[in-house]
């Protein structure tokens, strides 16, 4: 299914495409060009962007496909102009993978043919059938022709092989689709992968955790923060003073609505995970209390953790403090410790230190443990030595360090203020977490 925006000032136009079964919209007609890049900035994997060159915005169009090229050289364009501009076309067809149409020369049906690659196919293996019957009908009743009916030259039998060529085409997309429906059905039945983030502290771990959830795209994602001190997430999310409950604004502090609501995990069940959540945006939400956990009562963490697991696709733990939740539990639960380590001699040879003790007395297993260093800066220590003394654990990746951690706090955490470079490191991360649950989950399991 092909995945299209339109920014045409014409929301028919989506609501025609929409009821056609091969595209699939995937938002509200855009009313402004930056709005386009602020799209692919939260969803790049687009496949399809149909512009009117009457489209306002702070920007040219030119400014704006490079832009977008710039963001996925992939995407392919239909761009509608208004009136005949041989520079501004031949400048737009240079950029390839675009397609120009003036306003009064292309319909939507058109606009259906260029998108779906199956659309001629569908339509040939009607007109197909149509006249297979023809003959057929004529074969059996000795007729040469019939009335108000095209004539062809194709053989009963050419028809049918060109049909038979149409019809494996068309199979085959449709195998794939119903592969990719038996995969999202199993994901589905799948439970949360869960994530505790470790380290010494000053490490880094609170800002690795929330640039880490926002390199999934498209997952259902839960942060939860173990601190006894006051929340680092809700300083870095500028959210400290904000009055929440229940994900809505309210006249009660988070604060306070933690002390009203959370008295025992008790009364967390009773009340409901939602009461306790907050949402960053469509996809993160966090918990910012760390009685879910109490080392008080275990068998009722563990209800609230397989409660949370059945509600998310994705659960980070950032452990701030290791003094007030029971790690034997968490370490049970937990599929992946990513344990952050800063390669400078003195803050590495604690965090190795910290490391065995976890696995000595909290009984952590070294196959869930994931190395990252994180806020490496130029000349640090040689990768050779740092493999070489970790070697019994497995390294997931580096993060380099950032120097405008500032602006990023400022403006709550924005994933697309981190460099090009940052954003990678965290997208080869989250995408290898995913990659190596996926074959535990679809592979192992049928091998034990």
């Amino acid at each position: 299914m092909k995945k299209v925006i339109t920014a045409l000032q014409n929301e028919s136009v989506n609501d025609k495409l929409s009821k056609y079964l091969n595209i699939d919209v995937i938002m509200n007609d855009i009313l402004y060009k930056e709005g386009i890049l602020e799209v692919l900035e939260i969803n790049n994997n687009i496949d399809y962007i149909i512009i009117s060159e009457l489209l306002p915005g702070e920007i040219s169009l030119k400014e704006l496909i490079n832009k977008i090229k710039e963001k996925n050289s992939n995407i392919n364009m239909i761009i509608i102009l208004e009136n005949k501009n041989e520079e501004l076309e031949n400048y737009l067809l240079s950029k390839g993978k675009i397609k120009i149409f003036y306003n009064n020369e292309i319909t939507v049906e058109d606009i259906i043919k260029l998108i779906d690659e199956n659309y001629e196919k569908e339509k040939m293996k009607k007109e197909l059938t149509e006249i297979k019957k023809i003959i057929k009908y004529n074969e059996v009743n000795q007729k040469e022709n019939l009335p108000d009916i095209e004539e062809s030259n194709l053989t009963f039998d050419e028809i049918e092989k060109v049909e038979n060529e149409i019809e494996a085409e068309l199979n085959k997309n449709n195998i794939i689709e119903k592969i990719k429906n038996r995969i999202n059905n199993k994901k589905k039945n799948i439970e949360a992968l869960i994530i505790s983030i470790m380290g010494i502290g000053g490490v880094g771990k609170s800002t690795f955790t929330i640039n880490l959830a926002n390199s999934f795209k498209n997952k259902k994602i839960l942060i939860v923060e173990i601190n006894s001190k006051m929340s680092d997430i809700k300083y870095l999310l500028n959210i400290v003073n904000k009055k929440v409950i229940n994900n809505t604004y309210n006249d009660i502090s988070i604060d306070m609505a933690n002390e009203k609501i959370i008295n025992n995990n008790d009364e967390i069940l009773n009340n409901g995970i939602n009461n306790i959540t907050y949402s960053i945006n469509k996809n993160i939400d966090i918990i910012t209390d760390s009685k879910i956990f109490s080392q008080d009562n275990i068998i009722q963490s563990l209800k609230i953790i397989k409660e949370l697991k059945n509600k998310y696709e994705l659960i980070l733990i950032d452990i701030e403090d290791f003094t007030i939740v029971d790690l034997n539990v968490i370490f049970k639960e937990t599929n992946k410790v990513i344990f952050l380590i800063e390669p400078i001699l003195l803050p590495m040879k604690k965090s190795i230190m910290l490391l065995k003790e976890l696995i000595r007395q909290k009984k952590l297993e070294k196959e869930k443990i994931n190395i990252v260093f994180n806020k490496v800066i130029e000349n640090t220590i040689s990768f050779n030595i740092l493999r070489n003394a970790l070697k019994e654990y497995y390294i997931l990746g580096k993060i380099n360090y950032n120097k405008k951690y500032h602006i990023l706090m400022d403006h709550k955490m924005k994933y697309n203020l981190l460099s090009k470079k940052l954003k990678m490191q965290y997208n080869k991360i989250s995408k290898e977490i995913i990659l190596n649950n996926t074959i535990k989950n679809f592979y192992l399991k049928k091998i034990n």
